[in-house]
C-alpha cells in the first residue's frame, strides 16, 4: 500500500483544502504546515479591510447640545417669517379693498350725476303739470265748453296727456349693489356710508309713491281722458309741432279742441279726481323728489372730495 504524499493532497482538485491524516510514524513534509495554516487563516479570519470599512461606516461626528440662545434665535427667525407674511397679505388685501372702493366710487359718482339731471328735469316738468292741472280745476268750476280757448287745450294736454304720470325713475344699479352686496364697507368714510343708506331709503320712498301715483292714474285719470279727450286734436298737434304743446301755444296756428261728452262732466267728482292727482304729484315733487335731489347732491360732493373725482 502506497502512502499519500503532500503533493497528492494539494493537487487533488476534489478536495483542495482538507488535509489527509498521515499514517503513524510517517514524516510530514516541510510545506504542508504552511499550506494548511494559510488556508485556515484565509477561511476563518475576516479580512482587515472589512473591519476597517465597518468601523468607518458607523463612525459619526459628534454634535454639541443646543443652548437656550440657539432656540431663542430660531424662534425669532420663525416669528419674523410668519409676521412678514402676515404683513404682506394684509397690505395686499388693503390695496385690493382700496382699488375696489375707488372703482365703486367712480361708478356710483357717474350714476348719481345722471340721476341728478333726471330728477331735476322731472321736478321742473312736474311743477308744470301741477300748474296745468290747477288751471283745469279752476276752468271746470266756472267756464263753459262752447268756446274752448287755445290756453285750455295747452293746459289739458300738458296736465293730463304728456308723460302721465310724471315720475322720477332713477337707475340705482350701483346703489343697490352697495347696499345689498355689502360693498358699502369699502367706503371707509362713515359720513359717506350714512348718506348712501339715507339715499337708498329715499329711493324706496320714491318707488312707493310712484306706485301709488301710477295706480291712481290707471283708476281715475285714464277713464276721465277716455271719456272727454279729443284724439284728433292731439294727433294734429303732435304731427305739426315737434316741440310739443308749448310750441303750439306760442304759434299762430289754431287747432280747434272739442271737449267730448261735456254734458257728462261731474264737476264735483271730476274736479276732485284731477285735484287729487295734482296733490299726489305735487307732494311727490315737493317732498320726496326734492329730498332725493338734496341727498344726491351731498353724495356727489362727498365722493368728489374723498376720491378726487371730476
Amino acid at each position: 500500500m502506497t502512502a499519500n504524499t503532500g503533493e497528492d493532497h494539494v493537487d487533488d482538485p476534489a478536495n483542495p483544502t482538507t488535509p489527509i491524516p498521515l499514517a503513524e510514524g510517517s514524516a510530514q513534509s516541510p510545506g504542508e504546515d504552511e499550506i494548511i495554516q494559510t488556508n485556515n487563516s484565509e477561511t476563518i479570519n475576516p479580512t482587515p479591510e472589512t473591519n476597517n470599512m465597518e468601523v468607518h461606516h458607523h463612525t459619526h461626528a459628534g454634535h454639541g447640545k443646543k443652548n437656550w440662545k440657539s432656540y431663542l434665535w430660531e424662534f425669532l427667525m420663525l416669528f419674523l417669517a410668519v409676521f412678514c407674511g402676515f404683513l404682506a397679505e394684509y397690505q395686499l388685501e388693503h390695496k385690493i379693498e382700496k382699488d375696489r372702493a375707488a372703482e365703486l366710487a367712480e361708478s356710483f359718482y357717474a350714476e348719481l350725476k345722471i340721476d341728478s339731471a333726471a330728477v331735476k328735469s322731472t321736478i321742473r316738468f312736474s311743477y308744470k303739470k301741477v300748474s296745468a292741472i290747477q288751471y283745469l280745476v279752476n276752468y271746470f268750476r266756472d267756464s263753459s265748453f262752447k268756446n274752448i280757448s287755445k290756453e285750455f287745450a295747452y293746459n289739458y294736454g300738458t296736465g293730463l296727456l304728456v308723460n302721465r304720470p310724471a315720475v322720477f325713475e332713477p337707475r340705482g344699479a350701483i346703489l343697490e349693489l352697495l347696499i345689498n352686496s355689502g360693498s358699502l364697507r369699502y367706503f371707509k368714510s362713515k359720513d359717506l356710508q350714512k348718506m348712501t343708506i339715507d339715499l337708498s331709503i329715499a329711493l324706496k320712498e320714491i318707488k312707493a309713491r310712484n306706485e301709488r301715483l301710477n295706480q291712481f292714474v290707471a283708476e281715475n285719470i285714464d277713464p276721465f281722458i277716455i271719456k272727454h279727450n279729443d284724439e284728433q286734436w292731439y294727433h294734429q298737434v303732435v304731427l305739426q309741432f315737434k316741440g310739443g304743446f308749448r310750441q303750439y301755444l306760442n304759434s299762430n296756428v289754431l287747432i280747434p279742441f272739442h271737449f267730448n261728452n261735456a254734458e257728462k262732466l261731474d264737476k264735483v267728482e271730476d274736479i276732485n279726481r284731477i285735484g287729487i292727482f295734482s296733490a299726489i304729484l305735487g307732494q311727490n315733487v315737493g317732498f320726496y323728489y326734492q329730498k332725493y335731489d338734496s341727498l344726491n347732491a351731498k353724495l356727489i360732493s362727498e365722493l368728489k372730495i374723498e376720491y378726487r373725482l371730476d
